[in-house]
């Protein structure tokens, strides 16, 4: 039979006072801290020992318990369900009130878990800021109270691919464009069909506007970069974004194609297309919002291939995260 303790609910945590019961507790779930000999425990961590039939706390059944706590807190469902799914999982999970530290017995590194609902938006900027100094781990607690775990971090590609010198023309022709001169295929622009490289509006803007490339129409008359972008943004709503990424990936070194076969904007190479492309890129505007869905989405896509997907806002320079699933 479990041995159950009793406790005193003060505010927002619940305070048990008896100095051998608390020790036991602590001892026992590695759950709590202590303060003045007393062992305070975070709604969180007291609601899981009820739970448990571990804890009763004085003059307050546990449906009571739970009212009283989600009052408390606006988040507390989504908090408990991520710290019982870790504890469940065998982790040591401290309750910061911010995010869950969690470490395995023995282990002094403790990872940080973010416990978020599904319906919170996906703010590029404040993950961005979040992951400053290191990656952290987002639990996404969904509308079954199933959990998903999300590491995410900062991610700065780079490739050696050198910048092109020769100068060439382009000739756009409705969406494609088309150029006799096959020597910048060796730099992973286009793709050689019969005797003429295609390009893409993208590639070519980019050439363009890195003076490698003047564009020209089928009646030969000069095309300047701003009319192809005005034109591509009227059937492509997210064009200058994209331009904007795949510019950026570029002088990053790096070889971008099309990711539309995978169901996104880019295919990143870092060497060569021979070999693996190691991301999938897509791109959002800058100061980004938007849903944990469609992040999930994008990350299962990629995992499929054995890429990883990074999301890439159109800000002033570009950022990157990198999101990745993850088994704990």
């Amino acid at each position: 039979m479990k041995e159950s303790f009793r406790g005193e609910l003060e505010g927002d945590r619940v305070i048990v006072k008896d100095s051998v019961e608390s020790g036991k507790i602590h001892n026992k779930g590695s759950v709590g801290r202590f303060s003045g000999g007393m062992l305070v425990l975070t709604l969180t961590e007291a609601f899981y020992l009820i739970n448990e039939g571990k804890l009763s706390v004085d003059g307050v059944s546990p449906y009571e318990f739970l009212k009283k706590a989600a009052l408390s807190s606006g988040d507390f469902e989504v908090r408990y369900l991520t710290y019982r799914d870790l504890k469940k999982r065998g982790f040591i999970v401290e309750d910061t009130g911010i995010d869950m530290k969690i470490a395995r017995g023995g282990e002094d590194i403790k990872k940080a878990v973010v416990p978020l609902y599904e319906r919170v938006p996906f703010d590029f900027n404040g993950i961005y800021s979040m992951v400053s100094e290191e990656k952290k781990i987002f639990g996404i607690v969904d509308g079954d109270g199933d959990l998903t775990y999300y590491s995410i971090e900062r991610e700065e590609p780079h490739g050696p691919i050198k910048a092109l010198k020769e100068k060439i023309e382009i000739t756009v022709l409705n969406e494609m464009a088309f150029t006799e001169n096959n020597e910048i295929h060796r730099a992973y622009y286009g793709k050689t069909i019969d005797k003429w490289l295609q390009l893409s509006i993208i590639e070519s803007i980019y050439l363009v506007e890195k003076g490698i490339a003047d564009i020209r129409d089928a009646l030969s008359e000069k095309i300047s970069p701003e009319y192809l972008k005005r034109q591509a943004e009227k059937k492509d709503p997210e064009f200058m974004q994209k331009l904007k990424i795949y510019s950026d990936l570029r002088d990053r070194g790096l070889i971008v194609k099309t990711g539309f076969k995978y169901g996104t904007h880019f295919r990143v190479y870092v060497r060569d297309i021979e070999h693996h492309a190691p991301y999938l890129v897509h791109a959002v505007p800058d100061n980004y919002v938007g849903t944990w869905p469609e992040i999930s989405r994008g990350v299962r896509l990629a995992h499929g291939v054995k890429k990883d997907f990074l999301l890439a806002e159109a800000s002033d320079p570009p950022k990157y995260l990198k999101v990745k699933r993850v088994r704990l």
